[in-house]
């Protein structure tokens, strides 16, 4: 019999992956192909890794992860997208003697035993990609044990879980890294729960594998943990499998432009002060960096709520009224007081000279009332910001922007700390 010479089994007519056939790493399953019907048993399916002809458990595969063709004669298993990233491997899978049994007679059939049904895995070219860090989170019973750890172990918990996931994803043990620090996890409303901080180290050496396909690894062998060596480790079985691995930002590369952005801004707006004092150094030519920081804070603002606000759905309504509200208050204030100064000659025949410039500034004041106050800073001696505001006017400017911070600016920064920790 075909089957029995290929498998050492009298049952199997055929597999995919073939024996000794070379797959690619992306394949999501592999199928048995039986001669009569079977149904599904109690036994699993199990994925090796050979390692200087050591077998490296990848996988196991339960009835709960594998379907049954209508006819009854071939068993689809699905594959965890870590089991064969280690390309370049060889592979086999083991099939255990109650896998399935025979259909008509409710028999248990033999299985496929060790090293039968291998294979190779193609060789995967994974672009260079930076160290990176990323958050796991322990169960509440992984909370309990570590607190429950005497301070001197604690560290060796650490040193435990990073020999755990060297040996599951794998990945070189020197290439895992821990600050040995936990961080009390504050979306876990019900019970305690710590997030630990790892590091993936990059590396150059050809064929070792990649920082994104360790954090990808990790990230789906703690979620699925009950088929992977995850579930073995003496740490690493406290992780919180619906919680996984998350990459924490690199934020230079995330904001790296948006910094150098800013930076320029500033430079800009530095010389621009400096051009202005040297033009006239009576004037309040620090204007010229107040300016600048009322239209970033509108930009950051405006950038908050349609980015970020939704990120704690309690804090949603909350963030659009600190927004929207100071903006009413600021934009009725700005036109009462210009209205007001315009009933005055003086302010008037101003007014009018620049109209362009005033009615900028009064738009601007919507967003902070302060903006008006540029206009009688006498920037750089222009006419444009040399606006004669009467004391009274000054004065409510002054009070409105003390108003500011208590309805707009502390109770962002509460919902902006609310939101990001």
């Amino acid at each position: 019999d075909k089957g029995y010479f290929n498998f050492d089994n009298f049952n199997v007519e055929s597999t995919d992956p073939a024996i000794n056939s070379t797959i690619s790493p992306d394949i999501q399953n592999v199928k048995i192909n039986f001669y009569d019907p079977v149904e599904l048993s109690d036994g699993n399916l199990t994925i090796y890794q050979l390692i200087d002809n050591q077998p490296y458990l990848r996988q196991y595969i339960t009835k709960s992860s594998c379907t049954l063709s209508i006819d009854g004669k071939t068993i689809i298993a699905k594959i965890l997208d870590s089991t064969f990233s280690v390309s370049g491997g060889i592979y086999y899978i083991k099939m255990d003697n109650n896998f399935v049994r025979d259909k008509t007679y409710k028999e248990f059939l033999l299985g496929i035993r060790d090293n039968i049904w291998n294979f190779n895995v193609k060789q995967k070219e994974v672009p260079f990609a930076p160290s990176m860090n990323g958050l796991l989170r322990l169960t509440p019973e992984g909370t309990k044990y570590f607190d429950s750890l005497p301070q001197e172990q604690r560290s060796n918990f650490f040193n435990i879980l990073l020999n755990d996931l060297s040996n599951a994803i794998p990945v070189s043990r020197s290439r895992l890294t821990s600050n040995e620090k936990t961080q009390l996890d504050l979306s876990s409303v019900n019970e305690k729960q710590y997030l630990i901080s790892i590091g993936v180290e990059e590396t150059r050496v050809d064929n070792d594998i990649s920082v994104a396909t360790v954090v990808n690894n990790t990230n789906t062998m703690v979620k699925s943990k009950d088929l992977t060596l995850i579930n073995n480790g003496q740490a690493s079985k406290y992780l919180d499998q619906s919680y996984g691995f998350i990459p924490t930002l690199d934020f230079w590369e995330t904001y790296k432009y948006k910094l150098l952005a800013i930076l320029l801004i500033i430079g800009l707006l530095i010389i621009l002060f400096f051009l202005a004092r040297r033009r006239n150094s009576n004037g309040n030519n620090i204007a010229i960096l107040q300016l600048g920081l009322i239209i970033f804070d509108l930009v950051i603002d405006i950038t908050f709520v349609n980015n970020n606000a939704k990120d704690v759905p309690v804090l949603y309504y909350p963030s659009i009224v600190f927004v929207t509200v100071p903006i009413g208050i600021n934009t009725i204030l700005a036109f009462y007081l210009i209205t007001q100064e315009n009933k005055r000659p003086e302010f008037l025949e101003w007014f009018t000279a620049h109209r362009k410039v005033a009615s900028i500034f009064t738009i601007l004041a919507s967003t902070d009332i302060e903006a008006l106050s540029i206009l009688y800073s006498n920037l750089a001696g222009f006419s444009s910001f040399n606006a004669p505001f009467s004391d009274d006017a000054k004065s409510k400017i002054f009070w409105g922007a003390c108003l500011n911070i208590f309805i707009e600016d502390i109770p962002q920064v509460i919902i902006q700390v609310g939101t990001f920790f």
